[in-house]
């Protein structure tokens, strides 16, 4: 009881996170999201599209839940899904800072409140480090993450972007010279990469004066994807540890050299680029084929009444790059109730913020394989967040994110996922919107992705935002 009064004093004290003492701080977030029916049709409201490679590659998976993947099954969003973030940090000392997040979700309301089968409860927790080192008249600068890590991206964002997972980063900084070792761990079991430890090392010059306004980032660095014989699962449906297993080419480690830089202007707008390549393995593809690439740019502006945010790439992953970075054996539905209503949590589980991200990923490509089939891929992406205030606190929104996958042996295929609607701001980083959209959550893949719905469904959101600054020094 005294837990459940401290987080409802929080709540209450939202604008003032700081009330018990000037080193500790509260806030608390959550959201609402229902979309209970399609605008266009009853009969066909569950279709969904998808380019015919990835439909053919998904029905021989023989998936336990959507077998045909003509429809979408049911996800927390038809049932009013809602979730509640308590978020803490602490100013150890100068310099160290700890965050803390404890998270509930109840699946959704259809399912009833007391459904343990569709609610959970996790923790985060992260320490962060960021203290200036002097020696005689040098400073070095010393920081790192340890623990979740909400939203890393490595170089550009070729491979290791839009994720969520446990890792370290750790740098150390001299001038615009530094170095920065980062550790990722079982992506094979919370996203199907197949990969069961990353380590990377990069070497970068940071923020080269271009001209008065413009700067320049340089990153340079080796990747090594590491995997365990023994967390080796190529199949669909687990299968026991036998010698050919341990003896698969996926159990060898993936070297991968990067190349990137990134030319800006403060934080309205960057231009970027990165090239990786992996010479080593002889699993796939020759010459561009063992290479990836990315090019792109963000562009990001506020005013009174506009807020826009655009992201457009252009993305290439050779076969012998993407090759063997899958594996399918990760459930977000119980695997022992192959019913797929009122099924939403599994060994792992979907969080509910992720439906929130953009849909490309580095699982979106690695997918274009199937066995010992592999495919060059790539993709023109274009996302853009567009909000206009027509009113001091009622926006129109427009969140619109489009994928034009081409990938080797299929037509040209264009996931056009939007989310447009009109709502109210009371407070800031508080909102409520009616909103139509096409964009579904997948609980049947092995990595956070979405359906896209043939006819669009009518819902409401309601959101709570942590303050952008929560995450600056205190």
């Amino acid at each position: 009881m005294s837990f459940l009064f401290t987080c409802a004093t929080c709540f209450a004290h939202a604008q003032d996170t700081s009330w018990i003492n000037k080193n500790v701080h509260f806030d608390m977030t959550g959201g609402f999201d229902y979309f209970p029916g399609s605008l266009y049709s009853t009969v066909n409201a569950y279709n969904i599209l998808l380019p015919n490679q990835i439909k053919t590659i998904r029905v021989e998976q023989n998936n336990l839940f959507n077998p045909t993947w003509k429809s979408a099954s049911d996800n927390p969003m038809y049932h009013g899904a809602y979730y509640l973030e308590f978020n803490a940090k602490a100013d150890v000392v100068k310099g160290v800072t700890i965050y803390g997040s404890l998270i509930g979700e109840n699946r959704g309301a259809s399912y009833g409140v007391t459904n343990t089968a569709n609610i959970i409860v996790y923790p985060e927790l992260t320490l962060v480090l960021d203290r200036n080192i002097n020696i005689g008249n040098q400073t070095i600068r010393v920081a790192g993450s340890f623990g979740n890590q909400t939203d890393p991206t490595l170089y550009e964002g070729l491979t290791m972007y839009n994720l969520y997972l446990e890792g370290n980063d750790f740098s150390v900084g001299w001038h615009k010279l530094k170095f920065r070792w980062f550790e990722f761990s079982n992506m094979d079991d919370d996203i199907g990469l197949n990969i069961h430890n990353s380590f990377d090392y990069i070497l970068s010059l940071d923020a080269l004066k271009l001209t008065s306004t413009w700067k320049l980032d340089i990153q340079a660095g080796f990747s090594d994807y590491q995997n365990d014989p023994l967390y080796i699962r190529t199949n669909y449906v687990p299968s026991p540890i036998t010698p050919d297993i341990l003896s698969d080419p996926t159990s060898a480690d993936a070297q991968i050299f990067n190349l990137s830089a990134g030319a800006y202007v403060d934080n309205k707008l960057r231009i970027y680029a990165q090239v990786s390549s992996r010479p080593f393995e002889d699993i796939a593809g020759t010459g561009i084929e063992r290479y990836a690439a990315l090019a792109g740019l963000h562009y990001k502006k506020a005013s009174d009444k506009w807020r826009t945010e655009l992201t457009a790439e252009a993305r290439y992953y050779g076969k012998g790059f993407n090759a063997n970075f899958k594996n399918t054996d990760v459930f977000y539905r119980n695997t022992s109730n192959q019913i797929g209503w009122a099924n939403t949590i599994g060994p792992q589980f979907y969080p509910m913020f992720m439906y929130d991200r953009p849909f490309s990923q580095w699982a979106v490509f690695t997918e274009y394989q199937n066995g010992q089939s592999y495919d060059n891929v790539g993709a023109l992406t274009a996302h853009l967040k567009e909000q206009y205030f027509f009113h001091k606190r009622l926006f129109i929104q427009a969140d619109l994110d489009f994928n034009y996958m081409l990938a080797e042996g299929d037509a040209p295929f264009l996931y056009p996922f939007y989310t447009v609607g009109i709502g109210w701001e009371p407070a800031k980083n508080n909102t409520a919107m009616i909103c139509i959209t096409n964009k579904g959550m997948n609980l049947d893949m092995h990595y956070y992705t979405f359906y896209l719905y043939q006819y669009p469904y009518i819902g409401f959101l309601l959101k709570r935002s942590l303050d952008p600054k929560w995450r600056e020094k205190s």
